[in-house]
């Protein structure tokens, strides 16, 4: 009797726990369908109580978010509160899911806006937009804001701001700024001092990254390396080869 009662609880204990998996799957499938509802990608939510519908909401003009919302909670609601201490992090992705495409539109609109101020002379708005995403590492904003300091335009000129933000962009992968940091490491006006391995190795990176629609900074990229090359000894070219061959890109460098 003791073992059959053991045996039972065993059971027991089995299906209790193969309810809670059951529970978290239709959780995180509801929270999902809510999530692609808000979204817009699917146009309906239907909640079902014992296989008859409980509510079901179209997402025309008219209706009001909360009601879908309202619909969604309801629907999720008998599976989301014997799991209330997974809510929390249930509800960061959720937000966080919701507002990566903004966040990533908002990248792509300013860096236009910079642009196009860029080209209409207006460096000050150029130069504000380019530092808010260069501090968040972006390569190409430190990329366009190192030039702005090289030249001096809209700014102060700063050969060591300049290299800085170079060399930031060239260590993510960004073919510009690894032949911007190598040609001031091998030709600039000694800020940074002169260094013609990591020259070279910053400009060769720099041939093997652009495309053809770089042809022009190509072009002058392979020009400057055979100069490089020709006051270097064997060993420094060497040394520099392998540098490049053992170089890997790194995360967003601030």
């Amino acid at each position: 009797m003791a073992e059959k009662g053991h045996r039972q609880a065993r059971q027991d204990e089995h299906d209790m726990e193969n309810g809670k998996q059951d529970q978290l799957a239709e959780a995180v499938k509801g929270l999902l369908m809510l999530l692609q509802f808000l979204k817009g990608n699917i146009r309906r939510i239907d909640c079902w109580d014992h296989g008859e519908p409980v509510c079901g909401l179209a997402s025309h003009a008219q209706r009001r978010r909360r009601s879908v919302v309202a619909c969604g909670a309801a629907h999720l609601k008998p599976y989301l509160w014997p799991m209330k201490s997974l809510l929390p992090a249930l509800l960061v992705l959720l937000v966080a899911a919701l507002a990566t495409p903004a966040t990533a539109q908002s990248y792509e609109d300013q860096m236009r806006q910079a642009a196009s101020a860029y080209e209409r002379k207006d460096m000050a708005t150029a130069v504000r937009i380019w530092k808010v995403w260069a501090a968040k590492g972006e390569a190409e904003a430190q990329t366009l804001l190192g030039a702005m300091y090289w030249s001096g335009d809209g700014v102060p000129r700063n050969l060591n701001e300049a290299a800085r933000l170079y060399l930031a962009a060239a260590k993510q992968g960004y073919a510009r700024a690894q032949n911007n940091i190598g040609f001031m490491l091998g030709f600039g006006e000694g800020v940074p001092p002169r260094d013609d391995i990591e020259a070279y190795k910053w400009i060769k990176l720099a041939i093997d990254g652009y495309t053809a629609k770089n042809q022009d900074r190509l072009d002058q990229a392979r020009k400057d390396l055979a100069t490089l090359s020709a006051r270097m000894n064997p060993a420094q070219i060497a040394e520099a080869e392998r540098r490049v061959r053992a170089w890997k890109p790194v995360p967003k460098v601030r």
